[in-house]
């Protein structure tokens, strides 16, 4: 310091402005040094706080008003003994739609919708004065046909009374036997003609192929009409058969002999009983699967042809206890309203003990169920049940209708049943 405030003295003034510069970067520099030390200093302690593990507040013990009461239920084996349940439309056993070959007016219509009719009825007409025109032509060529027979035969029968007593030369016979057998084959092509004009005049006449019930009229009398163009829709509402889309696995596991189906319906007063009568490939567009056709012979008024109905097939599996053989796990049935859903996630709420032994928690758990339509026949209970491939074992206690507030790890309260 003494050196340089010499220098300063003994200096000129461009050597005294060079000293002040150079004082001064020092001393900006030596600030800027410890910016940084402190900066360094200030980022260290803050990462050690971070790092800090937190102190736990001591918090006081949840008190019984705060905990929940819930309801359990206890995992069962999923027993041999299940159904599953499908939407089935009623068809009726027999249907007609009921057309002309004839193209015409619509002259008459004799029955409405909801008439009830006998075999054979007349239930429409059309115009057929063209083809009762050509009948009456038929049947006027069959007669002249006819008589030119007749004659013919005559003929022969002369012919051969002369040439029996050699009084004509055979050439003259065998010309009225040819004639005769040519208006014998007159004959027949006018009676088949007649037979085609009296059918055609039965195709203008619509009559009932069997009892039943007149279900739609969806032309009104007066329209033109043409082949294929349905007139009357006949129903015969004695007997029913139900149609059910089912998939391929279950159409494939049914028990034809074995396995029954259960009707149900709100509009019935009990469930009835159906039989199988057959399995045919959907048809419908954008249908996927089977259709199982079931037989139902009933005297229901109230069963109707359009209505729809859950049909129960029973008895789909041997009487074995089902077990998954992907998971290796014993399949077990819960209550569907134990179930927790989330996107395409399953859970439930199974009831384990906590850290403290007087203490019961819930602890959720993933589970992996069958399909939503298998349900196992309940024990004590009319609830259906879901068959569990994965995540929990006989015996566990899970949650009935669990709240959204019920966390993981909460302490609860079981619910006691009253005496």
């Amino acid at each position: 310091m003494y050196l340089s405030h010499h220098k300063w003295l003994s200096g000129t003034l461009p050597q005294r402005i060079t000293l002040a510069r150079d004082r001064r970067e020092k001393v900006r520099i030596a600030m800027c040094v410890f910016a940084l030390i402190l900066c360094s200093v200030a980022l260290c302690a803050c990462q050690q706080e971070q790092r800090a593990p937190a102190q736990p507040t001591p918090t006081s013990a949840p008190s019984e008003k705060n905990i929940p009461e819930v309801e359990t239920t206890e995992v069962t084996l999923w027993e041999s003994d299940i159904q599953q349940r499908f939407s089935g439309a009623i068809r009726p056993l027999k249907r007609a739609l009921l057309s002309t070959r004839m193209s015409g007016t619509l002259t008459h219509l004799y029955v409405a919708a909801g008439d009830e009719v006998e075999a054979g009825a007349l239930l429409a007409q059309v115009d057929a004065r063209d083809i009762v025109a050509a009948l009456e032509a038929a049947q006027a060529h069959q007669n002249a046909a006819q008589s030119a027979y007749t004659k013919a035969q005559l003929d022969v029968q002369r012919l051969e009374r002369l040439y029996a007593d050699d009084l004509i030369a055979r050439n003259n016979l065998e010309r009225a036997v040819v004639e005769r057998d040519r208006t014998k084959a007159a004959v027949e092509q006018a009676r088949t003609q007649v037979r085609v004009q009296q059918t055609n005049l039965e195709y203008a006449r619509i009559s009932a192929p069997f009892c039943g019930v007149v279900s739609e009229v969806p032309i009104d009398q007066g329209s033109f009409v043409g082949p294929g163009t349905t007139l009357v829709v006949l129903e015969d509402r004695s007997s029913f058969r139900i149609d059910v889309p089912i998939p391929a696995g279950v159409a494939n596991s049914l028990q034809r002999h074995t396995s029954t189906f259960m009707v149900n319906a709100p509009f019935l007063n009990q469930p009835l009983k159906a039989t199988y009568q057959d399995t045919v490939p959907s048809m419908e567009r954008g249908g996927v699967g089977q259709i199982l056709r079931l037989e139902l012979e009933t005297t229901d008024g109230k069963i109707r042809p359009g209505q729809v109905v859950e049909v129960d097939i029973k008895n789909l599996e041997p009487l074995e206890t089902s077990e998954d053989t992907e998971f290796k796990n014993p399949a077990t049935a819960i209550p569907r309203s134990a179930l927790i859903h989330q996107g395409q996630l399953t859970s439930v709420m199974l009831v384990v003990k906590g850290s403290i032994p007087t203490d019961t928690i819930v602890q959720k758990r993933w589970v992996v169920t069958a399909s939503s339509d298998t349900r196992a026949q309940a024990r004590d209970s009319s609830e259906s049940m879901v068959k569990v491939i994965q995540g929990l074992q006989p015996g566990a206690l899970v949650v009935l209708n669990p709240t959204s507030t019920l966390a993981d790890g909460q302490v609860v309260n079981l619910k006691v049943e009253p005496n």
